[in-house]
């Protein structure tokens, strides 16, 4: 891949982060299943797929290219989607392979939008953008999928989601703004007052969600930073 080529594929991945996770309403998700083909959320979930991915590379192609492959992939998930957590993990993989062959696909056939979109955010700002987007809503959603069996009867699990984002934008911050990582120890302070506010019964599911939630984003931060030093 060209330098050019991953550029237009982290822009699509804005697109799609956006399209799926933050454009995407409660009860979207359950009228596609319930109505398939003839439900109208489907079809203006992927009306907004393929204009946000125009909008995020001013290619008419790739617009084109990705509001297709979206469909299919949806459209499969739709009439075969069974397990939520099996069903979410393959149709996100899906979409970022058809990222990548849409990419790739632009590339060979030399396909530039009437506007360079280079020339509006750098490469490594574009890859901390994705990071931002990726990891806070719709990393939060995983989590939810994964923790909720595990919740203590009557906890708000909104409250832990918006706690979790919390603790995710303030390590991107870090890593982001080079900021010094005594700022860790901030977080470490406000995760242990949450412990001891919420009581021992809280304590082993919160600390599994603490993990879940900072490991991986120290993990991805510490990827990110290295690859967007590469440009």
């Amino acid at each position: 891949m060209t330098e050019s080529t991953v550029h237009l594929f982290f822009c699509l991945i804005v697109a799609h982060i956006l399209a799926d996770h933050y454009f995407q309403f409660e009860g979207w998700a359950v009228d596609k299943i319930r109505n398939k083909e003839q439900s109208s959320k489907l079809w203006v979930h992927l009306g907004l797929v393929t204009l946000l991915s125009f909008l995020t590379t001013f290619s008419v192609q790739a617009a084109i290219l990705t509001g297709l492959f979206h469909s299919l992939i949806d459209f499969g998930k739709v009439f075969y989607g069974k397990s939520k957590v099996r069903v979410l993990l393959i149709d996100q993989s899906l979409h970022l392979l058809s990222l990548v062959l849409v990419a790739l696909i632009i590339q060979f056939f030399e396909w530039n939008g009437f506007i360079s979109f280079e020339d509006q955010i750098s490469l490594p700002q574009l890859i901390w953008l994705v990071v931002l987007l990726g990891i806070t809503f719709p990393y939060g959603t995983v989590l939810h999928i994964i923790l909720y069996p595990l919740a203590p009867e009557g906890r708000p699990s909104h409250i832990s989601k918006y706690i979790g984002i919390a603790e995710r934008v303030l390590i991107i911050s870090i890593f982001y703004f080079d900021l010094p990582f005594i700022l860790g120890g901030l977080l470490g302070i406000v995760l242990f007052a949450e412990y001891r506010r919420l009581g021992k019964n809280y304590t082993q599911y919160a600390l599994l969600g603490t993990f879940l939630s900072v490991i991986p984003t120290f993990l991805l931060c510490f990827v990110s930073k290295s690859l967007a030093a590469q440009f």
